[in-house]
């Protein structure tokens, strides 16, 4: 019975273990270095590199560049967050949200935040 119990408890943290790992996003700090403007989209990078290799979906020549859409509150939001950034001099961190949905090859952030 003992050995039973401990194999459910290896079990238990082998699946937090996967579950975190799951949920981790690829992240970049840094200042803002590109801004641009295009139809709709923002598209930015930052002064370090993405921590974590590109997404499936990432075209390798865009591989450092973020896409937001401004079509939608999250993506007005985050360029307020960029331009306060910029012109404040300050560092960000980007997490990612996993998927290249506001353009085709290009990572979308799922998160923005200024970093001190």
């Amino acid at each position: 019975m003992h050995l039973k119990r401990q194999m459910s408890f290896m079990k238990s943290l082998m699946y937090m273990f996967c579950g975190i790992f799951a949920t981790a996003t690829v992240q970049a700090t840094g200042t803002v270095d590109f801004l641009k403007i295009d139809n709709d989209v923002l598209l930015f990078t930052t002064t370090t590199p993405k921590a974590d290799p590109a997404l499936p979906c990432v075209d390798v020549a865009a591989a450092q560049q973020w896409a937001v859409s401004l079509t939608t509150d999250e993506g007005q939001g985050i360029y307020a967050m960029l331009l306060m950034a910029v012109a404040n001099n300050q560092s960000i961190v980007v997490d990612s949200a996993l998927d290249c949905a506001a353009v085709e090859g290009i990572e979308r952030p799922n998160s923005v935040s200024i970093s001190s």
